[in-house]
C-alpha cells in the first residue's frame, strides 16, 4: 500500500500557506509583533545561535564556490544589481552622466555631490545606495548620475582644488552614438 503523502509535500499547498501568512503579517500589526517576537525568542537561544551560525558560515561558502565556478551565475548577478542602479538612475534624473554624457550603465554611478561617499557606505545598513533610493531613505537632491572616469576626476578635483579645470574626460564617439548595447538589459 503507498504510503500517503502530507499536504506538506505539495508546492502548491506550501506556497499558498506561505502567501496567506505574509498577507496577514503585512496587514496585522499584532500578528506581525508576535512573529518578530517569537524570532528574536528563536535567535537568542544558544543552540539556535549555533545552527544559524553554521548554516551562515555554510551558505557564504557555498555562493563563493558557486561565485567562483559559474560565470552564467556571475553575469545574472551583475546584471541583477544593474537593474536596481538604473531604476535609482531613472529616479535622480536618468541614466547619463551629469558631466560627459555616456549613456551606458555598466559605467555609470551614483556620485555624493558634495562629497562624503565612504563616510555614507561605512554608516549605510545596505551598503546599496541604489535600494535606498528606491526604498525613498535618501535625499535625491544630493546626488547625481556620472561615469566612473568623471566620478573620480571629481573627486581629484574635490580634493585637490588648485587642479580643478585641467583635465576632463572625453570619449570617442561611437558608432552606435555612446548608447548602451540595446540587449543590454
Amino acid at each position: 500500500m503507498p504510503s500517503k503523502k502530507s499536504r506538506w509535500s505539495s508546492k502548491a499547498f506550501r506556497d499558498a500557506y506561505n502567501a496567506r501568512r505574509r498577507k496577514r503579517y503585512a496587514i496585522d500589526a499584532a500578528y506581525r509583533q508576535k512573529q518578530l517576537t517569537l524570532a528574536r525568542g528563536w535567535r537568542a537561544n544558544p543552540t539556535h545561535a549555533v545552527a544559524l551560525e553554521r548554516y551562515r558560515v555554510k551558505e557564504t561558502k557555498r555562493r563563493k564556490k558557486q561565485w567562483h565556478n559559474d560565470p552564467e551565475y556571475r553575469r545574472a548577478h551583475f546584471y541583477f544589481q544593474l537593474s536596481y542602479r538604473v531604476k535609482a538612475f531613472e529616479m535622480i534624473g536618468g541614466a547619463e552622466c551629469v558631466r560627459c554624457h555616456v549613456k551606458d550603465p555598466r559605467i555609470l554611478e551614483i556620485n555624493h555631490i558634495n562629497g562624503g561617499g565612504y563616510q555614507h557606505f561605512v554608516k549605510s545598513k545596505t551598503k546599496s545606495l541604489a535600494r535606498e533610493l528606491l526604498r525613498g531613505d535618501a535625499d535625491l537632491s544630493k546626488y547625481n548620475v556620472m561615469c566612473r572616469p568623471c566620478n573620480a576626476l571629481d573627486y581629484i578635483e574635490r580634493r585637490f582644488p588648485d587642479i580643478k579645470g585641467l583635465a576632463s574626460i572625453r570619449w570617442k564617439k561611437h558608432p552606435n552614438g555612446n548608447k548602451p548595447p540595446a540587449n543590454l538589459l
